[in-house]
């Protein structure tokens, strides 16, 4: 056994753009209820008993006790076992100001996120907040975005979060002390891996002389998508997003802001006018991306003009890798019609550029240049990496929308109320945007740099009174 697992090529993208400035950590806030859920009174789960529940449910998740390390011939990055993991060391309570309310916790969460993580250990902390008013209390959970994605980490977060049925029993914690593999195992094993790559090739080339045709079939496909990908993202680069609001050189700060929408009311506009969640989700994002630049200065007229793309992340999972963790995503970019007046129309117009965008085989390019980054010397992919995040601009906008749990969860027998989903800003960009389901409804975060979007709170009620507007729209028709 070789002691160690290579990351993949998604998942060294995002270490390779971590900086000073953009931390590349994901997180959700979790909101249970007042219930008493500890056996000394509190409000929130005894240290404890969370560490017990930890213990025993991340065992399906072996990659919670890795940390990262190198290879010793190529510097890659791998993950190995952490000789010294301790899940105490991954948790933190703090306690608020007595009935503290939605906004102080924002303001919380947000300053939690900018806090680096211990790359020796684990990239992954859990912050326990009491206090919040109506004898609520949350969790916030946040992880490296090379350690997941969002689909990922909705696995992880529904495993450790059983269905509500009670009171949960928890076995005591066990310590594990199993060691890292040395250093002269690593290189060994190093170079066996890079061996076995190669000897991989092996039974494509087999294949290629027993069945030509079917070989050179598969290629073709292969090679065509991957063109029409290419070609999509060259017109990308030779017409970037316009210069908006949204794109700027971001500082350290943090702010964010929360809405949430039933998903009955999503599913009566597409009764009424099709499309799917997502659709409905960037539909009104583009209806109020307009009313937000039409304040800022910039009337409808030359919004027309504008060329405002959101990138949108892709679930590129194959069935078998369904339970796999880590990073198996791709990126599709859409142009918003966001100079549309009519709500109904935004919506319509916004399902045809995201059906392009679905068929532009994006992702199949992406792909392409992740295989050849494997064999491409690490200082070179991560200059490109940090070259494109840093100068390239295809999208002003991230926005991911990720289906969540349909039955509701609980902690210790405290049901999860709510849950807040948040991505990290990348570079060049002030605003990302996550959307959530859960039980019914479907909950929205918007995460910016305080300095360069000020005015975080009219943005998230721009979006609140467009979804409202397009729904009354809906029902009108």
């Amino acid at each position: 056994m070789r002691g160690y697992e290579r990351l993949r090529p998604g998942d060294v993208l995002f270490l390779d753009a971590e900086s000073d400035r953009n931390a590349m950590q994901i997180g959700v806030c979790l909101v249970f209820e007042g219930a008493r859920v500890s056996s000394s009174g509190r409000l929130a789960p005894d240290p404890d008993a969370l560490i017990g529940l930890l213990e025993a449910r991340l065992r399906r998740f072996p990659r919670a006790c890795e940390r990262l390390a190198a290879t010793p011939i190529e510097g890659r990055p791998i993950w190995i076992r952490d000789a010294d993991f301790d899940p105490r060391r991954h948790v933190r309570y703090a306690r608020l100001e007595p009935d503290t309310d939605d906004a102080a916790l924002r303001a919380r969460c947000a300053e939690f996120l900018t806090e680096p993580l211990d790359f020796a250990h684990p990239l992954w902390m859990i912050l326990v907040l009491e206090g919040l008013a109506s004898d609520r209390f949350a969790l916030v959970v946040k992880a490296h975005h090379c350690l997941a994605d969002g689909v990922a980490g909705i696995e992880i977060l529904s495993a450790l979060l059983g269905p509500t049925s009670g009171e949960v029993s928890v076995p005591p914690p066990v310590a594990s002390k199993e060691a890292a593999p040395s250093w002269p195992r690593l290189m060994l094993a190093d170079a066996i891996d890079r061996a076995s790559d190669l000897s991989a090739l092996g039974p494509h080339a087999l294949t290629a002389i027993r069945r030509p045709r079917e070989f050179a079939g598969r290629l073709f496909d292969r090679a065509i998508s991957q063109s029409i990908g290419f070609l999509r993202i060259l017109e990308l680069s030779r017409t970037p997003a316009s210069p908006t609001a949204l794109d700027a050189s971001v500082g350290t700060a943090r702010s964010l802001e929360w809405i949430e929408t039933e998903l009955a009311r999503i599913r009566e506009i597409q009764r009424r006018r099709g499309g799917t969640v997502n659709d409905i989700v960037v539909g009104t994002l583009a209806i109020a991306l307009g009313r937000y630049l039409d304040a800022s200065g910039i009337p409808r007229e030359e919004q027309a003009a504008m060329v405002v793309r959101v990138a949108i992340p892709v679930n590129r999972r194959a069935p078998r890798d369904r339970d796999s963790i880590g990073n198996q995503i791709g990126l599709i970019f859409a142009a918003l019609p966001i100079a549309e007046l009519d709500p109904l129309v935004a919506l319509d117009k916004t399902r045809i550029v995201l059906a392009a965008a679905k068929a532009s085989h994006t992702g199949d390019a992406m792909d392409f240049v992740l295989d050849l980054a494997e064999w491409t010397p690490r200082p070179i992919t991560r200059a490109v990496t940090r070259f494109a995040a840093n100068r390239l601009r295809p999208a002003n906008l991230v926005v991911t929308n990720v289906p969540g749990p349909a039955q509701p969860l609980d902690l210790l027998g405290a049901r999860l109320l709510a849950a807040y989903p948040i991505v990290p800003l990348i570079p060049g960009h002030a605003l990302t945007i996550a959307v959530l389901s859960y039980a019914g409804r479907l909950f929205w975060a918007f995460h910016a740099d305080p300095d360069a979007i000020p005015d975080l709170q009219r943005w998230s009620k721009e979006v609140q009174r467009a979804f409202e507007d397009l729904h009354a729209a809906a029902l009108r028709r």
